[in-house]
Parts: C-alpha cells; sequence; structure tokens
C-alpha cells in the first residue's frame, strides 16, 4: 500500500504517530515534483504581494505629482491586464487565481482613488459593500480558497463597519450586538464550506478553510460573551452568550461526529474555558471583592484555583477526544 500525505493525516490525528515523527514522515514522501509545486505556488504568491505592495507604495509616494487621469489610467490598466492573464491562463489555475486576486485588490484601490479624486461623501461601509460586490463574480469563477479569504475579509470589514456607523449609531444595535452579528458571518461562511466540499467542491476542502472561520467566528463570539460577563450588561447584548453557547455546542457536536476535527474541537474548548474564567472573575468580584487586601488575595487564590482546574480539565477532555475520534475527517 502506498503511503501519502492523506495517510500521515489520518495516522497522526488516530494518534498512531507520535508529533515528533510527523514533519519526519511528512518530507519522506515528498517527492521532487511536490517541493517544486510547492516552490512555484509560493513564488506566485510572494511575486504577486510584492507586485501589488509596489503599486500601493507608487501611489502613496507619487500621489501629490500624479494627475488624476494617470491614476485612473494606471490602475485600470493593472485591472484589465490581470482580468486578461485569468483568461489565458484560465481563472481556475493557479496562475490566473493570482490575477483574479491581483485584479480583486485593485478593485479597492481604484475605489479610495475615485473616493479621494471625486468625493462623493459616500460612507467607508458603502465602499467596501461595493468592492465585495464587483470582486464577488471574480471570487466565484477562480474557485480559489485564498481568493474567497480576501474576498470575506473584505466582506466582514464591510459588515463591521455598516453595524458601528448605522446599525450601533442610529441605537438599532448594541456594541455586543454588532460584535455578534459579524461573528455569526463567519459562522456562515464555515457552514458555506462545509457543504462546499460535501459537494465534491474539493477546492475548498484545505484544513485552514475551516479552522480560519471557526477561530474568528467563535473568537468574535467569545469576545461579545466575554465582555457581557464582565461588564454584566442586560438587555438585547444576552445575546452574545446565548449565541456562543448555541455555536460552542453545534460545532462541537459537529466535528465531534460528523466530521472529526480535533483543532476545531480544540478551539471551541479553548474559548469555552476563557468564559468559565471570565464567568468566575465576575462571581469572585461580586461575592467577595478586590477592594481590601485580604479579599484581593482571597479572590486571587480561588481564580487561580479555578483557572488550574478548569483549564486541566480541559486538557485532559482534549487527550480523551484525541483517544476516541475516528479519524475520517475530510481535512
Amino acid at each position: 500500500m502506498a503511503i501519502g500525505r492523506s495517510e500521515i493525516d489520518l495516522l497522526r490525528r488516530a494518534g498512531v504517530l507520535p508529533a515528533t515523527g510527523y514533519a519526519r514522515a511528512m518530507a519522506l514522501v515528498r517527492d521532487g515534483g511536490s517541493w517544486a509545486r510547492w516552490a512555484r505556488h509560493a513564488l506566485l504568491a510572494l511575486g504577486v504581494g510584492h507586485l501589488l505592495s509596489g503599486i500601493v507604495f507608487f501611489f502613496a509616494y507619487n500621489w501629490a505629482a500624479l494627475p488624476a487621469i494617470a491614476k485612473f489610467a494606471l490602475l485600470e490598466a493593472g485591472i484589465l491586464a490581470a482580468a486578461g492573464v485569468a483568461l489565458w491562463r484560465g481563472a481556475d489555475r493557479p496562475e490566473g487565481a493570482s490575477a483574479l486576486i491581483a485584479a480583486t485588490l485593485l478593485v479597492g484601490v481604484l475605489l479610495a482613488v475615485i473616493g479621494q479624486v471625486y468625493p462623493s461623501g459616500a460612507e467607508p461601509w458603502q465602499l467596501f459593500g461595493l468592492w465585495a460586490a464587483l470582486a464577488l463574480p471574480w471570487t466565484i469563477a477562480s474557485r480559489n480558497a485564498a481568493h474567497w479569504l480576501v474576498w470575506l475579509v473584505v466582506l466582514h470589514i464591510a459588515a463591521g463597519l455598516y453595524a458601528d456607523q448605522v446599525l450601533v449609531a442610529r441605537g438599532r444595535l448594541t456594541v455586543l450586538g454588532a460584535v455578534t452579528c459579524v461573528s455569526l458571518l463567519s459562522l456562515a461562511a464555515l457552514v458555506a464550506r462545509e457543504l462546499l466540499v460535501h459537494r465534491g467542491q474539493m477546492w475548498a476542502a484545505a484544513r485552514w478553510t475551516r479552522l480560519v472561520p471557526a477561530i474568528v467566528g467563535l473568537g468574535g463570539l467569545a469576545l461579545g460573551a466575554g465582555l457581557f460577563l464582565l461588564d454584566g450588561s442586560g438587555g438585547t447584548d444576552l445575546a452574545a452568550p446565548v449565541a456562543f453557547g448555541a455555536a460552542a455546542a453545534a460545532l462541537g457536536t459537529f466535528y465531534r461526529e460528523k466530521r472529526p476535527d480535533l483543532a476545531v474541537l480544540a478551539a471551541v474548548t479553548g474559548f469555552a474555558v476563557l468564559l468559565l474564567i471570565a464567568a468566575a472573575a465576575r462571581v469572585v468580584a461580586d461575592r467577595i471583592g478586590f477592594e481590601e487586601t485580604e479579599t484581593a488575595l482571597l479572590s486571587l487564590a480561588v481564580l487561580v484555583f479555578w483557572s488550574v482546574a478548569i483549564v486541566a480539565g480541559a486538557a485532559r477532555l482534549l487527550e480523551r477526544l484525541r483517544r476516541t475520534m475516528p479519524a475520517d475527517s475530510d481535512g
């Protein structure tokens, strides 16, 4: 039986292969062709990144000296050139996908230039929303996870700015409610990722495409829930801890039973531990307090004991999960 990277990953997740031997085993199965493909993709990513950085710094340094027509001409020529490369090489190939990522970023720069040359009074969230809308067709065409990550970053910025500048400013949402809503957007992206992989779209199956939205979404919900616990905010802010509890339960069940993934379970457990410590800090502050030296020392001792106990319990839980989870995740 031939052993490749997927088989080594299965052995590692099953606990058969120790961590010390994982890197050595992966090095053994990587042949010259694998390293050549990795080098081409890495150099392509570095080249595109340096090219886009050079364009941004060029405009920043020569901004005052450039006439408006030159600014627009250079950016639009760059967008057309990137789109042309994508058509030539194929939008779903690495070169074409990288060109479309460059075109997506240049669209954002172009919108910024338009806003500065012709002030329209548009809010920042409108510019980012328009950026996301204009770049969406290219993102779909590229079938590239990195391109989707760039697009989701733009979409999250647009959603966050809209929540802050419109919903929070008009009293329709609190700050914690806005954090909760934007965090749920990340979890919606995670759900979309799982549906795509389930339907055989393996371009979205890289491990990081699961971990990034899971950690960002859970982290945002945990932040909102932690602020609620520490500040004791009432009213609709109760949605933050409720949303975190529901999301943690759903992700914990799904990635334990349906798509075993210890990394996501570790993220769920870690954020839950932080919230339990925050809840303990709130209880200790209310019941014992930190005002006097004696009570402060007692409160600190209780928190240290509770933190050590809860972290030790979480470590034992994760170790038990590692030993009992099936190693049949799609990665």
